[in-house]
């Protein structure tokens, strides 16, 4: 029986694990999966000192290095920025990190911030819209993703004014003078190359009255629907993502 590391990126706030999402996926993979969280700075939208794109560059600098480590195959993981997982899923399908091409047989992503269009578990119906960070296809790479309708961070329509939010601030930290300034060459260059998502466009005005409902249910309960937190546990997505993978990997 192949033995194998799953590979696991936390979301925001919690660098070492501990956000509660991970650690319930993680406890429903079967005998061969052996668990590691994998570090890294887990920051953004200013805090933590850094931005959430820095962070991100981090968090995938990490996961190859424990990819490369790891003596046994590889499952990659993420939970919302913890997608990271994905961005490297879809670098291997394109002919990068040749050396892990065989080495990672698949990627699991929870609440994935880019999940594409369709992209979701086997047989079900996948969550409409795709992530509030843009639409990012994996191929060659196995991959499920777990995410609950509604959930703005993986669930977004594509016209949504949070993807405004999302593309202004990658960059956002007001840590010093030298990170805001290199905030504003972010939105200006984006600005310049046209990288910003179109939500602007005329066709999509009329979804446009439907961000506030969009932002509550990405806040927690009390204060929302909490469809990016224990929505993910109690409607079992968790367990149907870890049971996608125990059946999806080669015995």
């Amino acid at each position: 029986m192949t033995k194998y590391t799953a590979l696991i990126l936390p979301g925001t706030g919690f660098p070492e694990g501990g956000d509660g999402i991970c650690e319930r996926f993680l406890s429903h993979l079967d005998e061969r999966f052996f668990p590691q969280i994998v570090r890294y700075p887990a920051a953004g939208f200013g805090t933590g000192g850094i931005s959430w794109a820095q962070s991100r560059a981090a968090g995938k600098v990490a996961l190859l290095a424990a990819a490369r480590e790891s003596k046994n195959p590889v499952i990659l993981g993420g939970y919302s920025q913890g997608g990271i997982a994905g961005d490297v899923a879809a670098e291997i399908g394109e002919g990068k990190h040749r050396d892990l091409a065989g080495k990672v047989l698949g990627c699991a992503l929870i609440a994935d911030p880019k999940r594409p269009v369709d992209g979701g578990l086997p047989g079900e119906r996948p969550a409409s819209g795709y992530g509030i960070a843009g639409n990012r296809p994996i191929t060659k790479v196995p991959t499920w993703w777990a995410s609950c309708e509604g959930d703005p961070i993986t669930s977004l329509g594509p016209g949504s004014p949070l993807r405004g939010v999302a593309d202004a601030a990658d960059y956002f930290s007001l840590s010093s003078p030298q990170d805001a300034l290199a905030w504003g060459f972010n939105l200006y260059d984006r600005a310049m190359r046209r990288n910003n998502q179109p939500f602007w466009k005329v066709e999509y005005w009329r979804t446009w009255g439907g961000a506030a409902q969009s932002a509550r249910n990405y806040l927690p309960r009390p204060f929302g629907a909490g469809l990016h937190t224990t929505a993910l546990v109690e409607q079992g997505l968790l367990v149907r993502l870890a049971d996608a993978v125990n059946k999806g990997v080669p015995r």
